[in-house]
């Protein structure tokens, strides 16, 4: 049986997958990732491309290594399934098209530039992450991501 996060969105393609397969799966909040398989414990975080892996690695840095912390302490495994092909070669030549930098006003006066973080940076996050923390990054179109998801997390139809 797997269970989905009631927080999961846009994941219409992966559960019409699970239908057509006969896989078995449920709603219910989960602690970490957004599916699990609850046989093998095995968790699959789902990631639509690099722009919404960025947001984890900058603005959602903190809140994501709690998550993965939270993993660590459950003796979990997960997998973070990045909708993306390429792999990190791919996600560290990427240009982040959210890429002017910004103008922060400080409280004292005076102006700090913020420079968005590039496809170098957001790969090396991932990397120390995958050193420090029972997680690997896995890359595939969005097209292949129903099947690859249900192969990590050990689910055959």
């Amino acid at each position: 049986m797997i269970i989905i996060d009631t927080r999961e969105q846009a994941n219409t393609h992966v559960l019409r997958y699970l239908c057509r397969q006969g896989i078995e799966y449920c709603d219910n909040v989960l602690d970490f990732g957004d599916y699990l398989n609850t046989e093998n414990g095995i968790v699959v975080e789902r990631k639509k491309n690099f722009t919404e892996l960025a947001g984890n690695c900058g603005k959602g840095h903190a809140r994501f290594k709690r998550e993965l912390e939270r993993m660590d302490a459950a003796s979990g495994k997960m997998f973070v399934l990045v909708e993306q092909e390429g792999g990190f070669d791919a996600l560290a030549t990427w240009e982040n098209p959210r890429g002017k930098v910004k103008q922060r006003k400080l409280k004292k006066g005076g102006v700090k530039s913020i420079q968005p973080m590039n496809g170098a940076q957001i790969a090396a996050i991932c990397q120390r992450w995958q050193e420090r923390h029972n997680v690997v990054f896995v890359f595939c179109s969005k097209r292949d991501s129903p099947q690859k998801l249900c192969t990590l997390l050990g689910v055959r139809p």
